[in-house]
């Protein structure tokens, strides 16, 4: 199958647990910042007093360490001030320029290089010296990222608006609906389906399922004659194979009349089987509850992976409700004559602090090198055109400065033409100094100097050879 959508890593979880030896202080940071806007998009933290966090394991998943810090500020005596400094400084001590640096380390393998610049940030922001911290990182894309914003929406919430939520789930009773949401109940069970089956239908099925009556509340489909409507990987996180159903929803080649049927037959299933099906550890009572059911309605057998999981009947709710505005940029409004009529897209300026040129010296018609993000499929559809994908990751494309705007406390907003039609916009906070030039140009005019050199070095040979033949003659 090709590569699903949603499955690109767009973001870097930078997990650290440090200790203060001198004042007996230990902590945990999670850091997630954006690898193609390289911006820091949140981080957790807790300090202490007492080394209980300095053997916490940075190899447990990002949330759950995200979990734990939240956990830990009502289970250990939590050091006020040093928490308040985080909170009020790392902002600022993180610039575009270290993140590119810090980035690069990782991305080098520089491990160590990246937990001293780690180092000595929190020991400026704390104002003190002597720390020892440890580093891991984790990549996840946005879907998953999102899901970490969920218990904050549902703080803003009053409990009557929770119940509301939640009683479609519960019966219709409020008692049972207050229940779900102080204990977390996982009273959901998210069941995913795809299948190709021999008769040449393929599909994807969202289905949502009560967790203890087996009950089906929910039920997204999508099938049909293309097999890329069983495109979708059911090891997604949820909001994108609940974005990647939506798509599909919307499919050229979307059958509307064997969808219809799968439907029903799916509806029809007895809430008991149902029950049994999900409850079991694995998957095995799923896939043969659809295998049957599509042999039922083609007469012939199917290939079908299934994926189960339990979650909060309030927690799905806003999780499949994110404003996805976080996820994509909004195109500049229609009045910015700059872009109008152009599409624009995302794109991340190369910081070149030697040999680059400063953004403030740039003008119209410059050449500068962008990375352009491939989770956007534009984006992706202009690097695969230009073959400048190199094992998943974009190369750097050359383009010409477009425009060049200057805000007071934002700083420059910078348009480049990527393509025809098509615009990159980047913006960067400080006058930081960016490569210049045609990657492509640069690439030729080495392999030139490279073979200049090599006939060079040949003549040198040819001359030599024969100044000692000359020499041996006399």
């Amino acid at each position: 199958m090709p590569e699903p959508a949603g499955s690109n890593k767009e973001i870097i979880a930078i997990k650290v647990r440090f200790n203060l030896t001198r004042q007996s202080f230990s902590g945990l940071l999670v850091a997630y910042f954006d690898l193609y806007k390289i911006n820091l998009l949140a981080h957790f933290s807790l300090i202490i007093e007492g080394e209980d966090l300095a053997s916490t394991s940075l190899a447990m998943p990002h949330d759950q360490l995200v979990e734990a810090i939240k956990n830990g500020a009502t289970r250990y005596p939590v050091a006020g001030e040093m928490n308040s400094k985080v909170k009020s400084r790392l902002n600022s001590s993180v610039t575009k320029t270290y993140m590119e640096t810090l980035l690069n380390h990782i991305k080098s393998k520089d491990i160590g290089s990246a937990e001293n610049m780690i180092k000595r940030t929190i020991e400026a922001v704390l104002s003190t010296d002597r720390i020892e911290s440890v580093l891991e990182f984790e990549l996840l894309n946005y879907g998953e990222f999102a899901q970490l914003s969920v218990d904050e929406r549902s703080e803003k919430l009053t409990m009557s608006d929770k119940i509301r939520i939640v009683m479609p789930y519960a019966e219709n009773q409020a008692e049972l609906a207050e229940k779900i949401i102080r204990e977390n109940i996982q009273d959901i069970v998210l069941v995913r389906v795809s299948f190709l089956a021999e008769s040449d239908v393929y599909g994807s099925v969202l289905i949502t399922c009560g967790a203890v009556n087996g009950k089906i509340h929910g039920l997204l489909l999508a099938a049909g004659s293309d097999r890329g409507l069983a495109d979708i990987d059911v090891s997604l996180s949820l909001i994108d194979y609940y974005s990647g159903m939506l798509g599909l929803l919307a499919h050229p080649k979307l059958d509307k009349t064997i969808s219809p049927k799968i439907d029903a037959l799916l509806r029809k299933i007895d809430s008991g089987i149902m029950l049994e099906a999900i409850s079991r550890t694995d998957t095995v009572g799923v896939v043969t509850i659809v295998s049957d059911l599509l042999k039922t309605l083609t007469g012939r057998g199917a290939s079908v992976q299934a994926r189960c999981e339990k979650i909060n009947s309030l927690k799905m709710t806003l999780l499949l409700n994110q404003d996805k505005e976080k996820k994509e940029e909004k195109a500049p409004a229609p009045k910015d004559d700059v872009v109008s009529g152009l599409r624009v897209v995302d794109a991340s300026l190369i910081v070149s602090p030697g040999k680059g040129k400063s953004i403030s010296s740039l003008k119209s018609g410059d050449w500068v090198q962008v990375l352009l993000n491939p989770a956007n499929p534009l984006s992706m559809k202009i690097l695969k055109s230009l073959n400048l994908i190199e094992g998943n990751k974009p190369k750097p494309i050359g383009t010409k400065v477009h425009t060049i705007k200057r805000t007071p406390k934002i700083g420059y907003t910078i348009y480049v033409q990527v393509a025809e039609g098509v615009l990159g916009k980047t913006i960067e906070e400080q006058d930081v100094r960016v490569k210049t030039g045609d990657p492509v140009v640069e690439q030729a005019e080495e392999k030139s100097s490279g073979s200049l050199l090599i006939g060079l070095i040949a003549g040198i040979v040819v001359l030599t050879v024969v100044l000692i033949v000359l020499a041996l003659k006399k």
